[in-house]
C-alpha cells in the first residue's frame, strides 16, 4: 500500500474482509456527509470535494470487488484515507486542536498538515470579511491544486514529490496570507498558520519570505512616499520565491539555493536604498525623484481607498464578485495611467484613466442599477 492510515485503524482494517471495508467506506461517506451539511460554507466546499473523491473510490472498489480483491482493497482504504481529510477539517472548522493520526514527516502527515492550513485561510478570510485581490486568489487555488496533486502522488506510490509538494503549499500559502495582511492593513485572527519545515531549504525560503514581508510592512508604514524603484526589487524577489517554491517541488536543490541567495540580495538592496532615501535630505536634483515619488504615494493611496471600498460591497450585493473584478481593473488602468504621466506620455495617460473610470462607472452600476450594465461614452 503506498500510503499509511493511522496505525489503529490499519490494524482494525487488517481483520476485516473486503466486503466490510466497502461497507464501513460507505457509511463513513454518509456520516460525514450528513455533518457537513450543517457547516459554514467556508468550509464545506472544501469537505465536499474530499467526499467526491472518497465516493469515486467506493465506486471504484465495487467494480473491483468481483475481479481483483487487492485492488478493490487498496481503492477502499484510499477512500478511507480521503475521509480522515474530512475529519482533519471538520476538527478545525470546530476549533478543535487537532492530534494528527499520522506519524510526523510521512507523507500522509504533510497532506493533512497542508489540508488543515487551507481550511483555517479560507474560514479566517471569510469570517474577516477581508479584500482578496484576484492575483492572491488565483495564487491560493493553486496551492489547493497542489494538495489535490500531492494526495495523488500518496495514491500513485510518489511519497517523496507528494511531501516536498506538500511543503512547497505551505510556502505559498505562507507567502499569501501575510500578503493578505499587508493588502488589507490589517491584523487578521488567526490567519497565520506558521508551518514547522522540515528541509533545509525550505526554512531558507521561509527565512526570505520574512525577510520580503518585513521590509513591505515597512514602506507601508513609511511616511515618506516609496519610490517605485525599491518596490520593483521586492517585487522580483517574490517572483523568485515562486521560482523557488517550484525548484523545491521538482528537488532542484542547487536552484533553490541560488534562488533565495538572489531573493535575500534583492532585499538587502530595496532596503538599503529605502534607508538611503529616508537619510538623505532633499535637494534641488532630488526634485525630479520627488514628483515620481509624490505619484507612487498617489497610487498607494488610490490603491487604499479601492481595498476599503471592495471590502464595504463584499457580500451585500449579489453582483459583488463582479463589482469587485472591475474594481480591479479600476486599479490596474490607474496604475498605468500614472506611469504614463510619469513618462510624459499624456495620450497614453488619457486612454488608460478613460479606461479606469469607464470600469469604476460600470462597478457602480453593478451594485446600484437594476438594468445590464453597459460601458457608456464619456
Amino acid at each position: 500500500m503506498p500510503f499509511q492510515l493511522p496505525e489503529q485503524f490499519s490494524n482494525w482494517l487488517e481483520r476485516r474482509n473486503a466486503k466490510a471495508k466497502i461497507e464501513q467506506l460507505m457509511s463513513t461517506i454518509s456520516e460525514l456527509s450528513n455533518i457537513s451539511q450543517n457547516k459554514d460554507e467556508a468550509v464545506k466546499s472544501l469537505l465536499q470535494k474530499h467526499l467526491l473523491k472518497a465516493e469515486e473510490e467506493y465506486q471504484s472498489a465495487l467494480t473491483e470487488y468481483k475481479d481483483d480483491i487487492e485492488e478493490c482493497k487498496r481503492r477502499t482504504e484510499f477512500g478511507l484515507f480521503r475521509l480522515d481529510l474530512v475529519k482533519q477539517q471538520l476538527s478545525v472548522a470546530q476549533e478543535k486542536k487537532f492530534l494528527p493520526n499520522f506519524e510526523e514527516n510521512t507523507p500522509e502527515h504533510s497532506a493533512l498538515m497542508l489540508s488543515g492550513a487551507i481550511a483555517r485561510t479560507k474560514m479566517a478570510v471569510e469570517y474577516s470579511n477581508c479584500v482578496v485581490s484576484e492575483a492572491i486568489r488565483m495564487n491560493l487555488v493553486g496551492v489547493v491544486t497542489m494538495f489535490n496533486d500531492a494526495v495523488d502522488m500518496i495514491r500513485t506510490g510518489q511519497p517523496e514529490m507528494s511531501q516536498r509538494t506538500c511543503e512547497g503549499g505551505l510556502l505559498m500559502l505562507y507567502l499569501l496570507e501575510r500578503q493578505i495582511e499587508l493588502d488589507n492593513r490589517q491584523s487578521i485572527v488567526d490567519l497565520k498558520n506558521i508551518p514547522k519545515f522540515t528541509k533545509k531549504e525550505s526554512k531558507k525560503i521561509k527565512e526570505a519570505v520574512d525577510c520580503i514581508c518585513n521590509l513591505k510592512e515597512s514602506l507601508i508604514e513609511s511616511e515618506r512616499p516609496v519610490s517605485l524603484r525599491i518596490t520593483k526589487h521586492l517585487d522580483n524577489a517574490v517572483e523568485n520565491f515562486y521560482a523557488a517554491v517550484q525548484a523545491f517541488v521538482d528537488d532542484e536543490i542547487e536552484l533553490v539555493d541560488k534562488l533565495t541567495t538572489t531573493m535575500t540580495m534583492q532585499v538587502a538592496l530595496s532596503e538599503k536604498l529605502f534607508h538611503s532615501s529616508n537619510a538623505k535630505e532633499k535637494t534641488a536634483d532630488d526634485a525630479a525623484g520627488e514628483e515620481h515619488d509624490l505619484i507612487a504615494q498617489r497610487v498607494n493611496e488610490f490603491k487604499t481607498r479601492i481595498l476599503k471600498l471592495q471590502r464595504l460591497i463584499q457580500n451585500r450585493s449579489e453582483n459583488d464578485v463582479h463589482a469587485t473584478k472591475r474594481l480591479d481593473a479600476v486599479l490596474r488602468f490607474y496604475e498605468q495611467s500614472m506611469e504614463h504621466l510619469r513618462e510624459c506620455n499624456l495620450a497614453e495617460a488619457e486612454r488608460t484613466a478613460t479606461g479606469a473610470i469607464l470600469d469604476l462607472d460600470f462597478a457602480r452600476q453593478l451594485l446600484f442599477n437594476k438594468g445590464k450594465p453597459t460601458y457608456r461614452e464619456l
